[in-house]
């Protein structure tokens, strides 16, 4: 059953994935770490887009795995990690449908529709 789950996943992810490569680094975790205000960044981030590229300086390490502190980072997004390069993380997350509300606008005939000048 997790097998299936994961293929789902996989297939219904390809097309937002198959964009991760052009984007540029939008969240930069720096010396301090991936502190309150970067994760909630990252979080409004992924409200508007469902792919987040993160860079990690090297002073962010700070003495942890790059993948250690890319996972952490994905947790504490509620997102997941979906790829990593180097000190670029790449964080997943799908957008919620927001459910359209129509505007009740009353209708109001034109007057001058039928009359030619």
């Amino acid at each position: 059953m997790a097998m299936l789950d994961a293929l789902n996943m996989k297939t219904n992810m390809k097309r937002p994935l198959s964009r991760m490569h052009a984007l540029s680094p939008t969240a930069h975790v720096g010396k301090e770490g991936a502190t309150e205000g970067v994760v909630n960044e990252i979080k409004n981030q992924l409200k508007k887009k469902e792919i987040v590229k993160v860079k990690l300086l090297r002073s962010a390490l700070a003495g942890m795995e790059k993948k250690a502190l890319a996972e952490r980072l994905a947790e504490r997004t509620g997102a997941l990690l979906v790829g990593q390069t180097g000190l670029t993380a790449v964080l997943y997350k799908k957008k919620e449908n927001i459910p359209y509300k129509k505007k009740n606008i009353p209708y109001k005939k034109n007057e001058h529709a039928g009359r030619r000048r």
